[in-house]
């Protein structure tokens, strides 16, 4: 009987492939159970346990696999093929989710919905909300009046989940909250922001980026502060007070540290100038190279897991500048 059987589906098999332009087609889902079919804009079957077998006659074909999910966001796959006679072939669909309107509105993704929704029923609000993120940036940058060293702006608060989601459209941080600083971000991701800042605010960007290789043009746009212009400003410029932390002697009151997470910038008493979590929360990536070597790159000021000592001013470490850490943020400079 299984003989039987076994001979007769070959036999179907063969006449499938050997019936005038005829290809035989499995589609396959890498993440996913199961999906509606659409083949050039009508629906061609439903994929059930992954997979789905089909003979089709040859042509090109518009290939479309959709899994609703019933909150108005959905799983999605699209790709153009063509079929030859007598081809065997597996279609293998990764499906990637795209969420409903609601849901980049409601989390502030404001960047990544006018890329999928440009003509949006929000895209008015999303367009006014990502400029205001931009204008607040601005509005937090503080004027450091140079002694030693030329004026300069320098962030208020280490950038934020928020800010660096609307200019990147991505979040790479391993304790999640818009008002925590990014972390697990490189020295190349930190200056790469600050040019992609530049252009969105209308300013001349201020690196020339060739894959690694990272020049200085110079102007007004968003950068990263030298090792000197950090420490400057942590000490509270011109009005120091001369405190061993960023702002006091008493690091409880300024500083997050010997913790377990990142928090919202700002939980603490700001410095002399006004600056927040210069010490402590996360350490900072700066410009400059570490003494003369070129591969390493520094930052400074403590992070959340940090000790007393590594929260000190004069205290420096460094790392690779592909170096991506929960410990690392950065803050924003930009030249007077």
């Amino acid at each position: 009987m299984k003989k039987v059987l076994l001979i007769l589906m070959l036999a179907l098999t063969s006449t499938l492939i050997s019936a005038a332009g005829t290809a035989m087609v499995t589609f396959k889902l890498d993440n996913r159970e199961k999906g509606i079919l659409y083949l050039n804009g009508k629906k061609a079957g439903e994929i059930r346990g992954g997979k789905l077998d089909k003979a089709l006659a040859e042509g090109t074909y518009n290939v479309v696999i959709r899994e609703e999910l019933g909150d108005g966001s959905y799983y999605y796959y699209s790709e153009k093929v063509e079929l030859f006679d007598g081809d065997m072939t597996t279609i293998t669909a990764k499906m990637q989710k795209i969420y409903s309107e609601e849901y980049y509105i409601k989390n502030q993704m404001y960047k990544e919905y006018l890329k999928i929704y440009p003509n949006g029923k929000y895209a008015a609000q999303a367009k006014s909300e990502s400029a205001n993120v931009i204008k607040n940036i601005s509005k937090n940058m503080i004027i450091v009046e140079g002694g030693t060293l030329d004026s300069f702006y320098i962030g208020k608060y280490e950038v934020t989940q928020k800010e660096w989601q609307e200019v990147m459209g991505n979040n790479p941080s391993n304790f999640t909250g818009e008002r925590n600083p990014v972390e697990n971000v490189s020295w190349y991701d930190a200056v790469a922001y600050c040019n992609k800042l530049s252009e969105m605010a209308g300013l001349t960007k201020y690196y020339n980026i060739i894959d690694t290789n990272v020049t200085i043009i110079g102007g007004k746009g968003y950068r990263l502060p030298t090792d000197a212009e950090w420490e400057f400003a942590a000490r509270g410029g011109n009005k120091s007070a001369g405190y061993k932390y960023s702002g006091s002697n008493n690091i409880d009151e300024v500083a997050e540290y010997d913790n377990k997470s990142t928090k919202p910038v700002g939980g603490r008493k700001a410095n002399e100038l006004g600056l927040y979590d210069m010490s402590g929360n996360v350490y900072e990536w700066c410009y400059n190279c570490y003494g003369y070597e070129d591969s390493q790159r520094v930052f400074r000021g403590g992070s959340f897991r940090s000790s007393t000592d590594q929260c000190i001013l004069t205290y420096r470490k460094s790392n690779s500048p592909y170096t991506r850490l929960e410990l690392i943020g950065f803050r924003l400079a930009r030249s007077f």
